[in-house]
Formats: structure tokens, sequence, C-alpha cells
């Protein structure tokens, strides 16, 4: 079904970008990605890849979270507030 493993495959780039629900879009492109078996393995199994680094490496969520982390332990030093 090279449908899905088209459809993944988008679904899957266009998550990369997005900061907060861009996990349930790759969970989306992850089913899409399970129902193009066949023809569109290939595409399916590129959709799959993608997720993964895309929730590894470039999420933006994760860089939110760690950028506020530090900006957290920057305003304290040994648990005492530089306020």
């Amino acid at each position: 079904m090279k449908a899905f493993g088209i459809t993944a495959l988008v679904f899957s780039v266009i998550g990369i970008f997005i900061p907060v629900i861009g996990y349930f879009i790759a969970g989306l492109s992850g089913i899409l990605a399970f129902f193009s078996a066949g023809n569109g393995t290939t595409l399916g199994l590129s959709a799959v890849i993608i997720n993964i680094v895309n929730i590894l490496f470039l999420s933006p969520s994760l860089i939110l979270i760690a950028s506020n982390e530090h900006a957290i332990n920057a305003t304290q030093i040994n648990g005492v507030r530089l306020d």
C-alpha cells in the first residue's frame, strides 16, 4: 500500500516541525507505516526512521524543556536563589 507509506512519510516530516503535537503525529505516522506493508514498505520504513530520529534528537519539545531546565538552574547556585 504505497499510499499509506507516502502519507506516513509526509506526517513524519511534518511532525518534526510541530512542537507539542509532533509526538502524536509521529504515532499516527507509525501506525500508517505499519499499514504500508507490501509495496510501500521502504516508504514506511523511512518514515519510522525519521520518527525515531525526530523523537530522540530533533524534538522541539525536548529542546524547550532543556532550555527551561537550564534557565532554572542558572538562577540558582547551590540551592540559593540569586534574585
